[in-house]
């Protein structure tokens, strides 16, 4: 909001007859003149001025849409490994003992025709 209060009126600045916008609670120079009317410098830039009928209203921040607004609770699906208990997952077996494994990659990496 650009406005401000001067003498109990309340006062738009505008820059080329279009609203202009300036940080909250800034800092103005009222320029008073007979010839001008009232004026304003902020920033180093002289500003225009519309005098308002009543106080402006203060416009609230918009709130931005957030997913955390809406809560929703995620939950994984019943066949996920997390839902199946201990006793409905399948135990694996192997067929081969540990030296029955290690002899196969005994022969198959110490062999002369695997690096040929």
């Amino acid at each position: 909001m650009s406005a401000f209060s001067y003498h109990g009126n309340y006062f738009q600045l505008l820059k080329n007859g279009v609203k202009a916008s300036i940080s909250h609670k800034a800092k103005i120079t009222v320029l008073d003149s007979s010839k001008t009317g009232i004026r304003a410098l902020y920033d180093g830039q002289v500003y225009e001025t519309q005098r308002l009928k009543e106080r402006p209203k203060v416009e609230s921040p918009r709130k931005v849409k957030c997913y955390d607004d809406k809560k929703t609770k995620v939950s994984p699906s019943p066949e996920h490994p997390w839902r199946i208990s201990t006793k409905e997952k399948a135990r694996l077996y192997y067929e081969e003992t540990d030296s029955q494994i290690l002899e196969m990659l005994d022969q198959l990496f110490n062999s002369t025709r695997a690096w040929a």
